[in-house]
């Protein structure tokens, strides 16, 4: 008798384990979508380029951007 009531003991934690490691999951998966979501609305960011800088420090000023950052879309905001 004593056995039969550790072995149902047992099972009983693995099955409530295993509901709350579900629950867990559903709310990790549901924070990491929120957290995707907020990123993909983020107003992005901007790098200033002094008018006076040559070519290969623009070029410059550009890869360490791209390399901190991924990719990047460059635009000139006096044409419009």
């Amino acid at each position: 008798m004593k056995e039969f009531l550790i072995v149902a003991v047992v099972v009983f934690s693995l099955v409530f384990l295993w509901l709350i490691m579900k629950r867990l999951d559903v709310f990790l998966d549901e924070n990491r979508k929120s957290i995707e979501k907020r990123e993909e609305e983020c107003e992005p960011s901007y790098i200033i380029i002094p008018k006076d800088a040559d070519d290969e420090e623009t070029l410059r000023i550009i890869k360490n951007y791209k390399k901190d950052h991924g990719d990047i879309i460059l635009s000139d905001p006096s044409e419009k």
